[in-house]
C-alpha cells in the first residue's frame, strides 16, 4: 500500500469562495490518485484518504469556500 500525500486542492482552497468548485476538484483529485495507483497495481491507503478528507473539511471551513 502506498500513498502520495500531496494534494493541489487542498493547497488552493483560500484562493477561492466556490464551495462546489473545490469539493468537485477535490473529487476528481481522489479518484485520479486511486487510477493512477490501481494502473501500477497499488493500493491506495484509505486512512490517508480519511486523513486528506478530514483536512479538507477543516480547510474549507476555516479557509475558504464557506
Amino acid at each position: 500500500m502506498s500513498f502520495w500525500k500531496n494534494f493541489v486542492t487542498l493547497q488552493n482552497i483560500k484562493a477561492t469562495d466556490d464551495c462546489d468548485k473545490i469539493r468537485l476538484e477535490f473529487t476528481r483529485e481522489i479518484e485520479l490518485k486511486k487510477a493512477g495507483f490501481a494502473a501500477k497495481g497499488i493500493t491506495l491507503m484509505k486512512s490517508e484518504i480519511e486523513s486528506a478528507e478530514k483536512e479538507f473539511e477543516i480547510r474549507l471551513k476555516v479557509g475558504g469556500g464557506r
